[in-house]
């Protein structure tokens, strides 16, 4: 008996989309470019890092000797690499806890044109539950990170949690891009940064 090929997910996309227009919903698209994704990650790297920089050393001192060990933090830059493969995780486990056929429905890859790992969810989400998927990452490996260094004084957990923020610059464009939407249902696109909102 021949396999049947598992259909690609631009062709669960598209199909979803299809359906979706078939029930009366009236499709908007959301998808940031990526040139001006780009744009907007050089324009807010800098104050996205600098900002809890500057709170760490509010919290412990202008003067305090261990802030010049983030250079020498042996742990730091793997711990970087691998925060980048965990955000795309956290996007599926939380986005999933929202869809009917749960860890189905998401999945993962690697994108050669820009060497990154991405997380797409196949199903059609609530505005709210989409919103919780996008930004956890956020929340969790950087505004996270930040405040654990406001209790403890390590500054490579500062200087971690503000570069997993500024890496996140694309979840918050695109949060920021919904959420002025009313009565939604989105679909995430599953090759462009960005999403379909759906309304009826």
């Amino acid at each position: 008996m021949a396999k049947t090929e598992k259909p690609s997910k631009f062709t669960i996309f598209e199909t979803t989309c299809r359906q979706m227009e078939q029930q009366g919903y009236h499709q908007k698209s959301l998808i940031i470019s990526a040139k001006k994704l780009n744009l907007i990650s050089i324009l807010l790297i800098v104050p996205i890092i600098a900002v809890p920089l500057l709170l760490y050393l509010l919290r412990w001192g202008f003067f305090s000797g261990n802030f010049v060990a983030i250079q020498f933090a042996g742990w730091f830059l793997p711990a970087l690499i691998l925060s980048i493969f965990v955000h795309e995780l956290i996007h599926g486990i939380t986005w999933s806890l929202f869809c009917k056929d749960g860890f189905h429905s998401i999945h993962f890859g690697f994108q050669l044109k820009t060497l990154t790992p991405y997380c797409h969810c196949a199903q059609p989400l609530q505005k709210g539950a989409y919103l919780i998927g996008t930004l956890m990452p956020c929340l969790i490996l950087g505004v996270g990170a930040i405040v654990l260094s406001m209790l403890f004084p390590f500054p490579d957990l500062v200087l971690f949690g503000a570069v997993n923020i500024a890496l996140a610059v694309g979840d918050l464009a695109i949060a920021l891009l919904l959420l002025p939407q009313k009565e939604v249902l989105v679909v995430d696109h599953p090759t462009e940064p960005g999403l379909i909102a759906f309304t009826r």
